[in-house]
């Protein structure tokens, strides 16, 4: 994926890496982060948010996406997944916000979306208008989606 970063989306100001940030630093310090279903797979969350926090800048912005596990497809669909032998886990807010509170970053906002499944390729205009009224209700947004700031 960093391959296909750097070949078709390269920017001056864009730059691209793969960094063990539990155990490596970067060498730069960013005003943006995004990061999509990645913390629930982390197993040991303090150090890895550490690499993160050194990453960025004092103020910078991390958005994350993460499954909601309160999202019935997604509740099922990552509890099969792990009957099946994959590492795959829920993510579970109640646990991750104090853990990220205490490793230095704001949750400045915190919301649902994604209502229809990601294979689902092309909405229907005459039910699209629906998704953003129904993300609005936790048990209905099959993403949770924070923006934090580094302190």
């Amino acid at each position: 994926m960093i391959v296909h970063a750097r070949h078709h989306h390269a920017l001056e100001n864009v730059r691209y890496e793969l960094v063990d940030l539990s155990t490596d630093r970067p060498t730069v310090a960013a005003d943006f982060a995004y990061s999509i279903d990645l913390l629930h797979h982390v197993r040991d969350l303090p150090p890895f948010l550490e690499g993160v926090r050194a990453a960025l800048r004092t103020g910078a912005t991390w958005l994350a996406v993460e499954p909601n596990v309160f999202h019935p497809y997604i509740f099922w669909s990552q509890s099969r997944l792990r009957r099946a032998g994959f590492d795959e886990d829920h993510f579970r807010p109640w646990r991750a916000e104090p853990v990220l509170r205490k490793a230095g970053f704001e949750v400045t906002e915190r919301r649902y979306a994604f209502f229809f499944p990601g294979w689902i390729d092309r909405v229907p205009g005459t039910v699209a208008w629906l998704e953003p009224l129904l993300e609005r209700f936790r048990l209905l947004g099959g993403s949770v989606v924070y923006s934090l700031e580094r302190s």
